[in-house]
Formats: C-alpha cells, structure tokens, sequence
C-alpha cells in the first residue's frame, strides 16, 4: 500500500474529545463535529468504533463501501467499524452523530438476539427518509423517537446513565435493522477515483481566482476532461466547471456578509475584470445581484 492509498484511523476520544478517552458511547452535533474536522471529510476509518450519522436537513454526499450516496432532507448512514468512510455536508446541514465502541456493538447484538441475518456485523446503510416505504414509516418514527431519548439521556448527569445509553442504544439498532432493508439511491466509485476528486478539491482551492479552464486542471490532474467530468458526477452528482464556480459564489457571499470590501474590491479579489461581468455571474448562480444579495442581509440584521 502506498503513501496515496493509507487511510486515517480516527479515534474520537484521542483526537477529538478526550474526556471520552475510553467510553463505549459518545454522542454529539454534527456541527460540533464539522468545526473540529470540517464540512468536507475525507476517507477515514474509526478501526474499533461502529458511527451513526443522522442527518436531519441539508445536503449530505456520503461514500461509502465505494458507493455515494447523494442525499437531500432527513437520512442516516451507519458506517461498520474499520469500514472507509467520508461525508460532505453543506454549511447548512444539521444532525447528530454517535460513535459507540465495537466491543459494546457485539455484545448488544448477541444479547438481543439481531445478529440473526447480519451473519458476523451489522452491515453498512444509508437510510434516505423520503425513501422509506409506507410500511417502514412506524420503525422510522420509532427510530427517531428512540434517537431523542438517548440525546436527553446524554444531556442529564441521572443515575444509571450508561445502562440506560447502552439499552436505548440497543432499541436503537433494533429499530435500523427492522427499516435496513429501505435502500436509497447511489452511484458508484472507488477509493482511486475519490483521490482524484479531492485532489481536484484542492486545485480548485489553490486556483480558483484564476478562473484556469478545465485542461489546466486536467494537465495537472494527468487525466482527461471527460474522466474528470465523470469523476465529479460519479462524486458528488455536480460537473467540475460548476464545482469551481461553487467555490467562487462561496467567497463571494462571504465577502459580501463579512467584510466592508466595495464591489469592485470584491468583483477584482476574486479575479474577475468586470465589476458588470461579476454582477451578472453572482446573479446568475443566486437569483439576485451581489449589491441586493448584500442589503437583504444588512436589512435583515
């Protein structure tokens, strides 16, 4: 195995929060989470640690096992220990993920008897909400339901604590093996072809005030416009030319919110030459132009 191909174990008590150095259960917000590792996590593993991520609005691109699942609203992903994972969220995306340790996972499967038809772990899944058949809708809602009271259990210091975590955390898997068999949508790709995409990530923002064609991207990528075009729809459902200009709109909603810069300023730091040709840009990809864009926000704060 190469240098490109390793892949990051994280573990959550030493490299994020270590007052749980040695707890079997941690709980907390997906934001907490995307501000200590950010919106875009790359391939990693958790080699002793079984993860529920529970989205419950905002846009989610999820790979895993070498597939991408592309979700919009309420989903939850369980991602096996050692199982190679990443998730992109936009900056709108709420939720909560709990990590709860291997060795508890085995134990609460074999004592409530649901390893039946999971045969050695419990399997990976996406759990897409709009997906789920009439029939399924009751485990949901109990699965949420059963969610809450865990997040209320971790919120109080009450005796008994990490028995009554353990036993909602049980009920917890129950409720996702009984709705598992829901599939949601996916597309395919490989670990090659995610290193590719971040790597494109990262010249994205290295160079996107140049406003480079795509072949400059491709000559430094050594691949071929079309495969990078297919890498990125396979990736993140989005060609490459609008990932750039993604990033560009980003920026600039950030320097019209944070920042006094004029227009112009702003129109020539992101590197465009025409104050007009910004303008209809920003409008183009947002529906308003960058001055009204700015004033809602003033009007509204």
């Amino acid at each position: 195995m190469t240098n490109d191909d390793w892949i990051p174990n994280i573990d959550i008590g030493n490299d994020y929060d270590k007052k749980y150095l040695n707890a079997n259960i941690h709980l907390d917000k997906l934001t907490h989470l995307a501000d200590h590792f950010g919106r875009d996590m790359p391939i990693h593993l958790h080699a002793q640690y079984l993860q529920i991520h529970v989205i419950n609005e905002g846009e989610t691109h999820f790979h895993l096992e070498e597939k991408v699942y592309h979700v919009s609203g309420r989903a939850c992903f369980l991602t096996p220990a050692s199982t190679p994972h990443a998730i992109l969220t936009d900056d709108n995306a709420q939720g909560s993920v709990i990590t709860i340790h291997n060795s508890l996972v085995w134990n609460l499967i074999q004592d409530c008897q649901i390893q039946e038809g999971y045969r050695d772990s419990i399997p990976a899944m996406c759990i897409e909400e709009s997906q789920i058949p009439h029939e399924q809708q009751a485990h949901w809602s109990a699965f949420l339901a059963t969610l809450q009271l865990i997040q209320n259990e971790w919120d109080q210091d009450s005796d008994d604590k990490m028995l009554a975590l353990e036993t909602l955390i049980r009920l917890l898997l129950i409720h996702l093996k009984r709705i598992s068999a829901t599939k949601a949508k996916t597309s395919t790709s490989n670990f090659e072809e995610i290193r590719i995409f971040r790597n494109f990530c990262n010249l994205i923002e290295q160079n996107y005030t140049l406003h480079e064609p795509l072949t400059q991207y491709c000559e430094a990528l050594n691949i071929s416009e079309s495969r990078l075009n297919n890498i990125c729809q396979r990736v993140s459902s989005t060609p490459p030319k609008k990932l750039i200009n993604h990033r560009l709109i980003k920026e600039s909603e950030r320097l019209l919110t944070h920042t006094n810069k004029s227009m112009s300023q702003i129109c020539y730091h992101l590197g465009f030459q025409d104050p007009s040709y910004f303008s209809r840009f920003f409008r183009k990809y947002r529906g308003i132009n960058p001055k009204l864009f700015r004033y809602n926000l003033n009007q509204n704060n």
